[in-house]
């Protein structure tokens, strides 16, 4: 019966402690939950505000440049006035100076006031700004707040996280994910579909050819299974490249398959071999492709960082990629490469976190 009792008890202190376990892991998910959506509230708030002050920048900038027009106007004509008045003080039965100066002296008075208007319309412009940029630098604390306390949260979940290597399938899809290498598969099977649908209705225009018992029914192709046939068409294009993966980054038979290794093969491979310099040259839409077509260093670093790493770049990064840039000169597409070749090859990327 003690042995009964203290089974039991240990079945139910490690049932509670599971639960316990889990219960933490379900609050702070919460709590996660929370700060995103404190900092989605707050973009959501701060887009039309500073929306707002920027509409009225241009506003304002465009008033501010009527103003300086009209009292410039404002002032030629009171200095013509001024000198038709003088002229006419000194001949005074020219009648055409006196139309002139009285003409002069009206214009004058009628700029003056447009142009204390355009002042007054300015003022009015720039105190409706400056009410709307105070709103949208408090929105913009707010928001870069939120983002700084759900990145120092992420930050301190990474810390306390699990580290663990990718395995060798991950790997394998993340490296075709990142570089857009899985996006091709993807457009050839959809091409490789619309060849053979159209082959298909061609065939229907000629004489059905005699049945051969021994051969099976050819399968019909539909457009309803486009989708269908693209997922499979890309999963065997995975398949065939996650087996080189496999033998290379996975233990072998008979070992651990959950404990890290290096070894010189996968040194050579990820540095020699064709597959991954082949996912990194420029083609059409993929990574490098797009890399290619930016001419910001900061956009290229930026989309090279989030595209393979899923984060921004440190201003650190940031300066590493332009400096390398810039010392490439005209190797731009080498060096697009060769950068995504680091990444891809990181620590920071092998390892799941």
């Amino acid at each position: 019966k003690v042995a009964v009792v203290t089974a039991t008890l240990e079945a139910a202190r490690k049932k509670y402690d599971e639960e316990k376990t889990a219960w933490k892991l379900a609050q702070r998910k919460m709590q996660d939950a929370e700060k995103l959506i404190e900092y989605a509230e707050a973009v959501r708030e701060s887009g039309p505000t500073i929306a707002k002050a920027d509409q009225l920048a241009a506003e304002m900038a465009k008033a501010e440049e009527e103003a300086e027009a009209r009292a410039k106007l404002a002032t030629d004509l009171k200095t013509a006035a001024d000198s038709a008045q003088s002229a006419r003080s000194q001949l005074p039965e020219d009648d055409d100076l006196v139309v002139a100066a009285s003409v002069l002296g009206n214009r004058s008075e009628a700029a003056r006031a447009k142009s204390d208007a355009a002042a007054k319309a300015l003022a009015a412009k720039t105190a409706e700004f400056e009410s709307a940029d105070s709103a949208a630098e408090k929105l913009r604390d707010k928001k870069e707040a939120a983002l700084e306390s759900l990145t120092d949260r992420w930050a301190d979940a990474f810390a306390v996280g699990s580290f663990t290597h990718l395995t060798p399938e991950q790997l394998c899809l993340a490296m075709l994910q990142a570089t857009g290498e899985l996006d091709k598969y993807a457009v050839a099977g959809d091409a490789e579909l619309t060849k053979k649908l159209a082959a298909q209705e061609a065939a229907k225009a000629k004489p059905a050819p005699k049945p051969d018992p021994k051969k099976p029914a050819p399968v019909v192709l539909k457009e309803a299974d486009r989708e269908q046939y693209v997922r499979d068409s890309v999963a065997v294009k995975v398949d065939a490249v996650t087996k080189r993966f496999i033998a290379l980054f996975g233990g072998q038979a008979g070992l651990p398959q959950t404990d890290f290794f290096a070894t010189a093969d996968q040194a050579l491979f990820l540095s020699n071999d064709g597959t991954v310099r082949g996912w990194l040259r420029p083609s059409g839409e993929n990574l490098s492709g797009r890399l290619l077509k930016m001419e910001d260093p900061e956009a290229i670093a930026e989309e090279l960082y989030l595209s393979i790493l899923t984060r921004q770049p440190e201003s650190v990064e940031r300066d590493a990629v332009k400096n390398y840039l810039r010392a490439r000169g005209e190797k731009k597409s080498e060096a697009i490469q060769e950068l995504g070749w680091a990444l891809l090859s990181s620590v920071e990327f092998r390892f799941k976190h």
